[in-house]
């Protein structure tokens, strides 16, 4: 990586060369909730958009599990219905 003493990996100012293709502003940035969100958490370089981010997945995990939940257990109890009103069928676990 290093040759002649040049480290290839930085420019010379130090920064990583991702930032260098960031230019200009995003669409997204232009709403007012990304601003005020960017500069009230990103900029003073606090954890709290990891616990955000954590918590919006595992909402919409919960609703997604609970929505199949709901899904198999109707199919269960029309499973169960069938099984009483035709009893000579052999029970299924």
């Amino acid at each position: 990586m290093t040759r002649a003493g040049i480290d290839y990996r930085f420019p010379t100012d130090r920064q990583p060369a991702y930032l260098s293709l960031i230019k200009g502003e995003l669409p997204i940035q232009k709403f007012r909730f990304v601003k005020w969100y960017n500069e009230k958490y990103f900029v003073p370089g606090t954890f709290r958009p990891v616990l955000h981010t954590i918590a919006v997945v595992m909402t919409i995990g919960y609703f997604i599990d609970y929505h199949y939940h709901l899904k198999y257990l109707q199919h269960s109890r029309k499973l169960k219905h069938l099984q009483e009103k035709y009893s000579d069928a052999p029970a299924e676990h």
